[in-house]
């Protein structure tokens, strides 16, 4: 209820300062309605290893649909004068199909006897029943923005905030969390993924030195879930490789309220961005969550102990973080060049548990790994981070030799995680639940090829995901179609080929699983028809 009504406050005191700002608020107003029925169709082109916990058979899938998604969007603006409002809603509906039954089953029938500390043992049967979390109505977006003055521009209300541009591995874009679940890192549009907040973000024009100032506060008015990462951990489509059909967070259940970061709490940034000598920058500052869940351990408690029956919990710790970015335009070779640096001075890692001991065991202290038969129990750690990447985009004249219509984009990129106070001691986990060590760099190329035809009615493009750290690879090739006006077709297939991957019945601390090699038997083959009015 407080809430609520600091909500309300907040709506009717901008009301207010908007009649007297301005007399002729409601004069001649200007009004704009789009948006889009879609549907998406995704079908499996690999078995998946898993055992199902509800009929102890594989759950294989290949062929089999593992999405088909129905979207609705909604958008209007009304523009009165200096003062433009907006809201966007977004509904989504998921088919159950008979691969997604299965996978939910499982799940439900996932439960666990938790390892120790836990003090008893928890029946089976109660796992998550995952599927509604594919359903959404939602107020994506809603905000009033406004300018006052020749330097300010106020915009207030639910909105999204993009720092970066960073595909696929996310640099300086930390003001808001991703929800991946329904489609992975592999959506290429990003505010279809994107987490939007209620915020204000208010941008203060400094001509003096040729650029501006933003300032963005987020009170703490959302959702619990609101800020952060959603990846898939209760066992579905996207889960990783072998965690389909096992409802991980019945194990470890999210703590949004923990002492180190509760997502309730206020969340704040600033970031100024300039021209220098024909060179673009921006220099930002974010106090907010870790994006990404870390696993807060009975074992080792990072701050208050887990409250859970299984002695885990998943939390968001708060964390700062500085960036800088550029781009420049290389008139002799008709190139852009781009860069993106994050520096986190406590990033928190979860760690293994292999060299860690625990005081317990008849023939001397096994590590907490050896004991729990699950890798990242050994607590958490927080270790500076610098977060960087380089890329370049470029056109390239490709009719004579593919014969496209006109120019075609390249865009390549590096990207690297530096943990630049490295202990290879501090035994971190690269993932919870997976054996590998983290390394003091983690490198990924990512790189994209656009091409055009007919007239840029048919583009297809390829795309390759390569970590040159662990030698995993995802190829993305697609074609999108302009069907007349309104009508668009996207055809692409993920195809995953993962150098070394977890399997079923593999050892709870094999050590050669990263985050690529979770995607390992998931290739898809994706179909979205969209309709634009």
């Amino acid at each position: 209820m407080r809430s609520f009504q600091k909500k309300n406050s907040l709506l009717c005191g901008i009301g207010v300062f908007l009649t007297t700002f301005n007399t002729n608020l409601f004069a001649a107003p200007e009004y704009e309605f789009l948006g889009y029925v879609r549907q998406h169709v995704a079908v499996k082109l690999q078995d998946s290893p898993e055992i199902s916990a509800a009929t102890g058979k594989k759950i294989n899938g290949k062929g089999k649909l593992s999405m088909s998604r129905t979207t609705v969007r909604l958008e209007g603006h009304a523009t009165f004068d200096d003062v433009k409002f907006v809201g966007i809603f977004r509904s989504d509906r998921e088919r159950r199909t008979s691969y997604l039954k299965d996978l939910e089953k499982s799940a439900v029938a996932s439960s666990f006897t938790p390892s120790p500390p836990a003090p008893a043992a928890i029946p089976a049967g109660l796992g998550d029943a995952f599927l509604d979390e594919y359903d959404n109505d939602e107020l994506r977006e809603a905000y009033v923005s406004f300018d006052l003055g020749d330097r300010y521009t106020f915009r207030l209300g639910k909105q999204q905030i993009v720092w970066g541009e960073t595909d696929v591995l996310r640099i300086t874009d930390v003001v808001m969390g991703y929800d991946t679940r329904w489609r992975s890192i592999l959506e290429s549009e990003n505010e279809e993924l994107r987490k939007p907040l209620i915020m204000a973000n208010v941008t203060i024009g400094l001509p003096e030195l040729n650029g501006s100032l933003q300032l963005v506060f987020r009170p703490g008015w959302d959702d619990d879930e609101a800020p952060i990462n959603n990846v898939d951990l209760e066992g579905g489509r996207w889960a990783g490789q072998p965690g389909k059909g096992t409802d991980a967070l019945f194990r470890a259940p999210y703590n949004f309220d923990h002492s180190s970061g509760d997502t309730k709490d206020a969340n704040y940034g600033l970031r100024f961005s300039g021209e220098y000598n024909q060179i673009g920058y921006s220099l930002m500052y974010y106090r907010g969550l870790t994006l990404d869940p870390v696993v807060n351990s009975a074992f080792n408690p990072f701050g208050d102990a887990p409250t859970a029956p299984g002695g885990a919990e998943v939390i968001f710790p708060m964390t700062e973080t500085y960036g800088f970015t550029f781009n420049a335009y290389a008139t002799p070779i008709d190139t852009v060049f781009r860069g993106e640096f994050a520096y986190s001075p406590n990033t928190p890692y979860n760690i293994r548990g292999f060299a860690t001991t625990f005081p317990v065991g008849p023939f001397g202290p096994p590590s907490i790994a050896a004991l729990t038969g699950t890798s990242g129990l050994g607590g958490i750690k927080e270790k500076s981070t610098l977060k960087s990447m380089i890329g370049i985009d470029k056109n390239l004249s490709l009719q004579g030799l593919l014969g496209t219509g006109r120019d075609s984009l390249w865009t390549s990129q590096i990207f690297d995680q530096w943990i630049t106070n490295w202990d290879e001691d501090d035994d971190l986990a690269d993932l919870f639940g997976y054996g590998a060590p983290k390394k003091e760099h983690w490198t990924v190329l990512t790189t994209v090829l656009a091409m055009n035809y007919d007239y840029d009615t048919i583009n297809p493009s390829l795309t390759l995901v390569y970590d040159l750290s662990n030698k995993d690879v995802i190829f993305v090739p697609g074609v999108d179609f302009v069907l007349g006006d309104s009508w668009r077709l996207k055809i692409d297939a993920n195809i995953m080929l993962s150098a070394s991957s977890k399997e079923p019945g593999d050892s709870p601390l094999e050590t050669d699983t990263n985050l690529f090699g979770t995607f390992a038997n998931n290739s898809q083959l994706n179909f979205r028809l969209s309709y634009y009015f």
